[in-house]
């Protein structure tokens, strides 16, 4: 019997080898924060907080700085950056699934590649468990070439910098069975998937937030002087999915 098709294989729920850049790290030795640097990090600080206030919930919605949505996700995520805690963070993938547009295309296409891969190790079987090898999802470092997923960067404002490019691994148990209703025999498939999502947050050398074109380097010198942290978010979305 078939052991693996595509990202899958037989096994229980493993997390995969997924690899995170350190940002300005990568490239910057740690030092000691100057006078200025602090200064700047209240500045961007009360900046944060603000965004909590002004584009928290509905009323996000209504002001064009906060680009005319709910930035909650995106305004919680920096100030966890900013606190300097280190700690990971949870946060609530599905709503990133259900609710931004790209996010949606995201869930369909991972949820057909599992049972494209899913019909072919479940043949002669009638229930298994399935874990993958991970994607990556709107990402543009080439880490996990995956054409139709690398593309679906976060559409909302919210979203692209609560988390942005990310990696998500899919283990699933299926059932299979013949369904006998309607005076008609096919094969029935159930899988209850679970996506794992997990990123590193941080602010990269050469880049910037589409939407104002600030540079990451306004932000990323304060994990460099210790006055922030980088962090991983992770999350979790189940769902049962028939065919």
């Amino acid at each position: 019997m078939t052991e693996r098709s595509g990202r899958y294989k037989i096994g229980q729920p493993k997390r995969p080898n997924i690899v995170h850049d350190q940002g300005f790290l990568d490239r910057f030795t740690p030092e000691a924060p100057t006078k200025q640097a602090r200064l700047d990090y209240a500045v961007w600080y009360a900046k944060g907080v603000g965004a909590k206030s002004l584009c928290n919930g509905a009323t996000g919605s209504y002001i064009d700085k906060c680009g005319n949505e709910d930035q909650t996700e995106a305004a919680d995520a920096y100030l966890h950056y900013m606190n300097a805690s280190g700690a990971d963070r949870t946060i609530d993938y599905g709503k990133f699934l259900n609710t931004d547009s790209n996010g949606k295309k995201v869930r369909d296409l991972l949820i057909e590649d599992l049972k494209k891969h899913a019909e072919v190790i479940g043949f002669n079987r009638s229930s298994f468990q399935l874990t993958s090898e991970p994607y990556r999802v709107g990402g543009k470092d080439g880490l996990y070439p995956e054409p139709p997923l690398r593309s679906l960067y976060p559409a909302t404002v919210n979203w692209q910098r609560a988390i942005g490019g990310h990696s998500v691994w899919v283990p699933a148990d299926v059932q299979i069975d013949v369904d006998t209703s309607n005076r008609q025999c096919r094969i029935r498939h159930v899988a209850h998937i679970t996506f794992h999502m997990e990123d590193m947050y941080n602010f990269n050398p050469g880049m910037a937030d589409i939407t104002t074109n600030i540079p990451d380097s306004e932000n990323g010198r304060f994990q460099v002087v210790g006055l922030a942290k980088q962090y991983i978010n992770r999350g979790t979305y189940s769902t049962v999915v028939a065919w």
